[in-house]
């Protein structure tokens, strides 16, 4: 699939996007805004990851919701929320496994390499962003994610806890540090 996308990319976007493919400045005009003017026939799958996936957000997740709250907001209220804090060990941290390897053996691979990574090396896993879903992991316990007290991932499940219990209580106004939601 990455050496498809790569090679084919021009062609792929229709698809992917959802329009017609005579539709060429369209084509452009997306390549342009999300690769930063990279004018090449070819993609670098890894290179351009951070914008690839910034694209595909964009179409499948914001569009779509945008969407749906518009049509909903005619026959009920709409209450939304967007989250962009990105976990230091976000749901990311699941989803990159290997259906060839048996999951227990990934999960064992995976803290040791984060262990090395972190408390001997010293450096910083690097983080790919937040994906659908991190919000969830602040609230319910995830057994592989571990928010200990003293992270800031524990303090940003503190806000969202209260301040999903602030929204039952009132759904009109909510405050998180001097931040105002309505």
């Amino acid at each position: 699939m990455r050496q498809k996308i790569e090679s084919e990319w021009n062609n792929l976007f229709p698809k992917f996007f959802y329009y017609n493919d005579s539709l060429t400045n369209v084509t452009s005009e997306i390549r342009n805004f999300y690769l930063k003017d990279e004018e090449t026939e070819k993609i670098n799958f890894h290179q351009h990851f951070k914008a690839l996936t910034d694209a595909f957000s964009d179409r499948l997740y914001i569009h779509s919701t945008k969407e749906t709250v518009r049509i909903q907001t005619k026959y009920s209220p709409v209450y939304l929320y967007y989250f962009n804090y990105p976990l230091k060990k976000g749901l990311v941290y699941l989803y990159d496994t290997n259906p060839d390897w048996p999951l227990v053996i990934q999960f064992v691979f995976k803290e040791i390499f984060w262990f090395i990574r972190e408390y001997i090396l010293q450096q910083e896993y690097p983080s790919i962003g937040v994906i659908h879903g991190d919000d969830v992991a602040l609230i319910f316990r995830f057994p592989i994610i571990k928010l200990p007290p003293s992270s800031v991932d524990f303090d940003i499940s503190r806000q969202m806890v209260k301040m999903w219990t602030n929204f039952v209580m009132n759904p009109y106004v909510n405050n998180i540090r001097s931040i105002k939601y309505h």
